[in-house]
């Protein structure tokens, strides 16, 4: 899908913040079963719709136990240049399976399973876990993996050719990292980021916190030169703050260096900047611009006044379990998604089932959620009471949620060249 008559997205970021309106999210559902068969859904955000608020497609998974989780596409803005190029396949790797499903979604409502590369092909490169997609502006599609093919830590990024969808050879072209997760590319400031996980054998089975002791799981951040694919920087995050670094974003301005990342359990944010001393080569973690918060929301999670946990500290008051158009929320918000405009940002509720298995039980049983939280531009955010997204009630499930994507691009997927 485009905008305008060059390649799919959009010339630039101010660009697409005054693209239309989103009409359709593509959504991840995992089935609650583990041995059930996931699905990719179309859900109609458009208020204006009589289907409003209601999954319009779905495609099944043609295997059970995937654990589909992000998608990626097979053409973003950083192809925006070829007018050849169209926004029209979904990468969809599954984690548990190492199968990457390639979804049709020309017509929204007409979501087509395409092709189906599977888990034989990765282990051909000698990859497994695969997580997060990305298109390339040379048309190929770049998957970051997590383990070799037995499910042991080596991190490493798989190649697709655009076209065929067939696995070609790694990008990387100075051997394997420990650990690896999610990654973000800057073309403009020849770099790239990578994050750290952990064991995907031990992912598999549950959070333990002894294995993030023993150095199951990681706390770094990878710095690549993007040009020469060669790692150049690794920056130890320091603990425990930093440990288990997920996430990462550059800042959405192609000409910025500063990214951030998220670390999931030491509870924090980090900004990554170049540093003074060597801009060129390296990246410090300091964060002199002293972000404040501006708003702020409970959905759910495990501090809620039902959830037989108690905080001690005095200056917090836990609030009362979410309820929505009548339904209790489980789980925590985990996915996020803001409209171009900077409006309207969607939340669902599942991080990946095995742990939510651990954490969140009830999750399982009643399936998970989409929500909506109106956002002010001058601070501020409001939940969207009449907006909910049931996926406990879908024909086939329950399902929970994870990845979400608008059809004509979203900030979490499109990179600028």
């Amino acid at each position: 899908m485009s905008c305008c008559k060059n390649g799919p997205g959009y010339a630039t970021p101010k660009d697409a913040i005054k693209g239309p309106r989103e009409k359709v999210i593509f959504v991840t559902t995992p089935n609650v079963d583990l041995n059930g068969f996931d699905a990719v859904c179309t859900v109609d955000v458009d208020p204006e719709s009589p289907t409003y608020c209601q999954v319009i497609s779905k495609v099944d998974l043609s295997n059970r136990g995937d654990e589909v989780h992000h998608t990626g596409w097979n053409a973003c803005s950083s192809c925006h240049g070829d007018p050849s190029a169209q926004r029209s396949h979904l990468i969809a790797p599954c984690l548990n399976s190492d199968r990457i499903y390639i979804i049709n979604v020309k017509d929204p409502k007409n979501l087509r399973l395409e092709k189906v590369i599977p888990s034989e092909k990765l282990k051909e490169h000698n990859v497994s876990f695969p997580h997060t997609s990305h298109c390339l502006a040379d048309g190929s599609i770049m998957i970051s993996t997590l383990g070799d093919e037995n499910g042991n830590n080596k991190g490493n990024f798989l190649l697709l050719d655009g076209k065929t969808f067939e696995p070609k050879n790694h990008w990387n072209s100075n051997g394997n990292l420990q650990f690896n997760y999610d990654f973000w590319y800057q073309p403009r400031k020849n770099v790239m980021i990578s994050t750290e996980w952990g064991v995907p054998n031990l992912i598999k089975n549950g959070f333990n916190p002894e294995h993030f002791q023993i150095g199951k799981y990681g706390h770094n951040v990878n710095v690549f030169d993007w040009k020469n694919k060669v790692k150049k920087q690794t920056i130890e995050l320091p603990l425990p703050q930093g440990a288990i670094p997920l996430e990462i974003r550059f800042l959405h301005e192609p000409s910025s260096p500063d990214c951030f990342v998220g670390a999931a359990l030491g509870s924090s944010i980090f900004h990554l900047h170049p540093s003074k001393e060597d801009p060129e080569k390296q990246y410090d973690i300091s964060d002199p611009q002293k972000p404040k918060l501006t708003g702020q929301l409970w959905l759910g999670g495990s501090l809620h006044t039902d959830s037989r946990i108690t905080v001690k500290t005095n200056d917090f008051k836990q609030p009362p379990p979410l309820i929505v158009n009548g339904k209790r929320i489980e789980g925590a918000p985990q996915m996020l998604q803001l409209s171009l405009d900077g409006k309207r940002l969607y939340v669902t509720t599942s991080l990946y089932r095995p742990w939510d298995a651990q954490f969140y039980p009830n999750l399982l049983k009643e399936g998970g959620v989409m929500l909506q939280i109106d956002i002010n531009p001058d601070g501020g955010m409001t939940l969207n009471q009449d907006f909910l997204i049931d996926f406990g009630k879908i024909e086939g499930g329950p399902y929970v949620a994870h990845e979400m994507r608008y059809p004509g691009g979203d900030c979490t997927s499109d990179i600028w060249i």
